[in-house]
């Protein structure tokens, strides 16, 4: 994603940061609100590709796993997020 301005690399890396950090709390709200946020950011500001719909993907399942909520399911989405934030640096 070497195409894309160095504010929207930073927002994603933030906002996918933030999304981790929560996830490691269990402060689920935090997390939905930040992968809630990396979803918006994708939309708006990424083109049309098969990296928007990856991270728009990642951000369905994240999502998904949060509602389930066991250990098991904060340990994918968690692996969910590394895998997402890897792809925007």
């Amino acid at each position: 994603m070497d195409d894309l301005p160095s504010d929207v690399h930073a927002v994603l890396g933030q906002l996918l940061a933030e999304a981790q950090v929560a996830i490691g709390e269990r402060d689920h709200e935090a997390a939905r609100t930040a992968v809630d946020s990396v979803d918006e950011v994708a939309s708006n500001k990424l083109p049309e590709s098969e990296q928007r719909r990856r991270l728009q993907h990642g951000c369905e399942r994240v999502r998904a796993l949060l509602e389930d909520g066991d250990n098991d399911d904060y340990a994918a989405a968690a692996a969910y997020l590394s895998s997402m934030q890897r792809r925007v640096e």
